[in-house]
């Protein structure tokens, strides 16, 4: 497969786009950043449960990906933020 990549500036507007003033655009910037920050795949993402989060002192997200290969991703500050929020 080809490697283009997304600029810094392309990337800023991807998770600037939702509409933080609706709960879809809440939910929507949420999905958007923890994708971006952890680089899990959509698989990995709609199995999380509630639980997989840490949102506490430190905050982390554990994945389970391909092959049961399991891995605990900490998160930004912002991503926290946004999925407390």
């Amino acid at each position: 497969m080809g490697g283009s990549r997304l600029s810094r500036e392309q990337v800023t507007a991807i998770l600037a786009a939702p509409d933080r003033s609706t709960w879809s655009g809440c939910r929507d910037a949420a999905m958007l950043t923890t994708a971006y920050n952890t680089g899990a795949r959509v698989s990995e993402i709609t199995a999380l449960r509630v639980g997989d989060v840490l949102l506490e002192r430190q905050s982390a997200m554990h994945l389970n990906g391909k092959g049961r290969k399991e891995r605990v991703i900490p998160l930004w500050k912002n991503t926290a933020t946004e999925l407390r929020t």
